[in-house]
């Protein structure tokens, strides 16, 4: 008798393992994939992507293989900025420089930038995210120094 105790002990810990995850403690994540160039349709007006804690967002910045002049090969200053900076596409006041997509003739492929979203980062240049709050990213094309609301998490 004490084993179907000691296995009904088991399934209740397994269970309570399994279910009484918070969703913020998922082990499966989701990677979501941008472009980050104009020929991608998301340039063309606001772009929206539900994340959740875990989840890996993977910016990849224009890359060019043929010949093509410099000056036409894009290149951008991607800005993290709060929702007053995204409505007027503004990183001046309240936001930060993320990433610089700037070596779009290199030879080794294009820049790739990941962001995992979690509650905690143990690197200084990591960034802390909260469950239920939503999170904008603006870029700045170069060199021409415009400004483009691109993308809304």
């Amino acid at each position: 008798m004490p084993q179907v105790d000691m296995i009904l002990f088991l399934i209740l810990i397994i269970g309570m393992c399994v279910y009484g995850q918070d969703p913020a403690s998922k082990v499966v994540s989701d990677r979501y994939a941008v472009f980050w160039n104009r020929t991608n349709p998301f340039y063309r007006g606001d772009y929206h992507i539900d994340v959740c804690i875990n989840d890996y967002l993977d910016i990849y910045c224009p890359h060019y293989i043929g010949p093509v002049a410099d000056d036409r090969a894009e290149r951008y200053v991607l800005y993290m900025v709060n929702y007053d900076g995204y409505s007027s596409c503004d990183h001046n006041s309240k936001g930060f420089k993320r990433w610089e997509c700037n070596r779009p003739l290199s030879p080794n492929g294009p820049l790739k930038f990941s962001e995992k979203f979690q509650l905690f980062t143990p690197f200084s240049l990591g960034f802390e995210f909260r469950p239920g709050r939503e999170y904008y990213y603006i870029c700045e094309y170069l060199p021409f120094g415009y400004c483009h609301c691109i993308l809304w998490l």
